[in-house]
């Protein structure tokens, strides 16, 4: 049973995940894609006995590892993200804002 978590998507199999080793590499001032929500999902895997394990980096943001886009951060002004929403998968493929209980859009603020 999927865990709603603080701010990020839960989908209704997020836990039903391969039975391989899992390796997640983020860092710590990514804001588009914050390593703490990472540490959640990996801790209800870690519960139902999968292998995985993080690696954070601490002066690494978003895309650090594309070898196209440099060393310095990059602000992607007007860029949508969800790192504030708290979204659930609630029917096959129908994402629901939690707060509002409707449809999530990213019009929802």
């Amino acid at each position: 049973m999927p865990v709603s978590l603080l701010n990020a998507t839960t989908f209704a199999s997020g836990d039903e995940v391969v039975d391989k080793p899992i390796r997640v590499f983020g860092g710590k001032p990514d804001d588009y894609n914050p390593i703490e929500l990472c540490k959640v999902y990996l801790e209800r895997l870690r519960a139902a006995g999968r292998d995985v394990q993080i690696v954070e980096y601490p002066n690494a943001s978003h895309a650090f590892d594309n070898p196209l886009l440099g060393t310095a951060p990059l602000v992607a002004k007007d860029n949508q993200t969800v790192r504030h929403c708290s979204i659930k998968e609630e029917s096959p493929g129908v994402l629901v804002n939690v707060s509002t209980g409707q449809p999530f859009t990213y019009k929802d603020p």
